[in-house]
Formats: structure tokens, sequence, C-alpha cells
């Protein structure tokens, strides 16, 4: 029965002024915070342009998936490596146990 108070609770729209409570405090910024956040002309050189910043993260992302296909990749050849030497273990063991029951 809580657990269906609860719900209308949020299901029923508020009227109070609620919404102005938690409305979003602005403060100015100071002369310290605003020469900070200034453009500095020295560093205007070193600013990375949006396309160049997409290129590398492109770059990125395709090296990030380029090393997991070859993990992928050399994990799965390993267990075929292994798989296929455990058959030919099985293999001579076979022979072996017709060998001997032969004898």
């Amino acid at each position: 029965m809580q657990s269906v108070r609860v719900l209308a609770r949020r299901l029923v729209p508020r009227t109070s002024n609620a919404s102005t409570s938690t409305a979003r405090l602005s403060t100015k910024s100071g002369a310290r915070e605003e020469e900070l956040l200034a453009r500095d002309p020295a560093l205007s050189k070193y600013q990375s342009t949006k396309t160049t910043v997409q290129r590398i993260q492109l770059f990125g992302d395709f090296l990030v998936i380029l090393v997991a296909a070859g993990a992928v990749y050399e994990i799965a050849y390993k267990v075929q490596q292994r798989n296929a030497a455990e058959a030919q273990d099985a293999k001579k063991n076979m022979e072996s146990q017709i060998t001997v029951e032969q004898r």
C-alpha cells in the first residue's frame, strides 16, 4: 500500500512553487575569473581545431578496434592450436591403447 502512495505522489503534478526553490543561483564572475577565462593570443597557435580533434579521436578509435581485433584473433588462434594439440594427443593415446590391446 505504501508503494502505491509513493507512485501516486510521483505521478501527481506539483502545483507548489517547489521549482523556484531549486532554481539555479547565478553569480557574476569576478575580475580574476574573467581574466583567467579570457582568450590568450600567445596560446592561439596551440589550440586545436574541431576537425583535427575529431580526426585524432577517429584514429584513436580505429587503433582501439584494431588492437582488440588482434587480441581476439590471437586468442582464437591459440585456442585452435591447443584444441589441435589435444586432438593429436587423444589420437596418439587411442593408437597406443589399440596397440597395447593387440599384444
